[in-house]
């Protein structure tokens, strides 16, 4: 097949040029791909408030100061809202959030002393 060891030896070259490009590719893909990913980045903010056994609206004048980070967010204003009543996760059907005000709409309020936290996360790219 080879006239003489010269085209051998470039013929060999050529093939191993070859394979070395096929094994970069894919390093080279992945670089490309991780520089176009765009990182997110998420703040929390929270608003906790201890119940007084009747009350089933609260706003940002019932801050508990020791642990709020924030008024009563507008919704629109951030990606997620959670409600915590005495630690468990609430429905989002059982209660309305407004800039400066949480409704409940449940039947009985909170009981007396019972830790209530809003949580806002906003998610954006960084």
């Amino acid at each position: 097949m080879f006239t003489d060891k010269a085209s051998e030896a470039i013929t060999k070259k050529v093939e191993a040029e070859k394979a070395t490009r096929l094994c970069a590719e894919p390093e080279l893909e992945k670089q490309e791909r991780q520089q176009k990913q765009t990182h997110l980045k998420a703040d929390c903010h929270y608003f906790c408030a201890i119940a007084d056994g009747t009350k089933r609206v609260y706003t940002d004048e019932d801050a508990w100061l020791p642990y709020t980070t924030s008024g009563i967010l507008d919704p629109a204003c951030v990606s997620l809202v959670n409600l915590f009543i005495n630690g468990m996760i609430q429905p989002p059907v059982l209660y309305e959030v407004a800039k400066g005000r949480l409704r409940l709409l449940t039947k009985e309020p909170p009981g007396k002393d019972v830790s209530i936290v809003l949580q806002f996360i906003a998610i954006a790219a960084s």
